[in-house]
């Protein structure tokens, strides 16, 4: 009997050719898989390195900041109107405590004010704070709203007066909360001062003991306390009333320059809020294209590399039957196709 193993029976012949097929087969699919994998990171790499999703996420990342530093100044703003709108209530509240003489009354209408408003932070913080004692605070600010900018006119909207001694150049400054004047590193209650007397901004007073001649500076509005007034008597009471009406027209015009600035903020950061809309509706959009076109770019590589092991598969099997038909004894003669193949050619 002629074989292709020699000493192999024609079933351990067809086990061995099967196994060798096996060996063959696996090392064939090994390279394509291999080759399937290395062409799915070759597409996946390009999709990622040519993606317009990291130039989008850029842009919402840099427009959300600008919208943060908008949306801190239309809160900046839109406090300062409202506070604005609180400042004009106390004076109209202190305008009929001086009409009517009552200094308690009048004080404190004062005193709420500067406790409201505060003392005047850095940038965008409390814009119609208290400045230096003795300074309006006056100033325009340019108010970036992210899609506009907005120019305002500013100015302290408190009660900080100072008072300079005229004889050695000292500076005399009150406290609202406790009601006294620092002088000289004492404080002094104002209920212990008087007016002697007041020419504008020209004042003398006195404790009782000693008297002081001084010059006034008014900070923010031109209004001061009641015992700079007289304690709201005679002229004083005069002089107090026209300088609530004056700080009343200064509070009303910044009431209506704030309303106006913040409505316009607020346009600017809603502007801004639909520009950031739009980017991420398209950053979605970008988003689900670019996943279709990969995992439709992935299904194709795999559809072919899977029709490709199908195929070598197919022919293996092929391979097993013809060579199983060759080695295998046909039931009549006891030989294989490859014996009466070999007899005939020795023949």
């Amino acid at each position: 009997m002629t074989a292709i193993y020699f000493g192999m029976s024609a079933a351990a012949q067809k086990q061995a050719v099967s196994d060798s097929l096996d060996r063959t087969y696996t090392l064939v699919a090994d390279g394509i898989a291999a080759r399937k994998a290395k062409e799915l990171a070759k597409v996946q790499d390009k999709y990622v390195t040519n993606s317009a999703l990291p130039s989008l996420q850029a842009d919402i990342d840099a427009l959300a900041a600008r919208k943060d530093t908008a949306a801190g100044a239309v809160f900046s703003l839109k406090q300062a109107s409202t506070n604005a709108q609180k400042v004009l209530e106390y004076l109209n509240t202190a305008h009929a405590a001086a009409a009517e003489g009552r200094a308690s009354a009048f004080d404190n209408a004062i005193n709420q004010i500067n406790i409201l408003v505060g003392s005047r932070g850095a940038d965008l913080e409390n814009l119609i704070g208290n400045a230096a004692p003795g300074q309006s605070g006056q100033r325009t600010m340019a108010i970036s709203t992210g899609a506009t900018q907005v120019v305002v006119a500013l100015q302290s909207l408190g009660s900080r007066y100072v008072l300079t001694d005229d004889d050695n150049g000292r500076l005399y400054t009150p406290n609202f909360l406790s009601q006294t004047l620092s002088m000289g590193g004492a404080q002094i209650a104002t209920s212990q001062l008087s007016l002697v007397s007041r020419d504008g901004n020209d004042v003398s007073f006195t404790d009782g003991t000693t008297t002081w001649n001084a010059t006034l500076d008014t900070g923010g509005l031109p209004v001061t306390s009641s015992w700079l007034y007289g304690g709201l008597t005679g002229a004083g009471q005069t002089q107090a009333i026209d300088d609530i009406k004056a700080s009343i027209s200064i509070v009303a015009k910044a009431v209506v320059t704030l309303s106006n600035t913040n409505l316009q903020s607020e346009i600017g950061l809603s502007t801004l809020q639909n520009q950031l809309t739009s980017l991420g509706e398209t950053a979605r959009e970008v988003s689900d294209t670019e996943a279709e076109e990969l995992a439709a770019a992935k299904k194709a590589i795999e559809t072919r590399y899977s029709l490709m092991t199908s195929n070598i598969a197919f022919a293996a099997q092929a391979q097993r039957e013809v060579i199983g038909a060759l080695i295998g004894e046909d039931s009549v003669t006891d030989q294989s196709v490859l014996d009466i193949m070999g007899t005939a050619y020795s023949g």
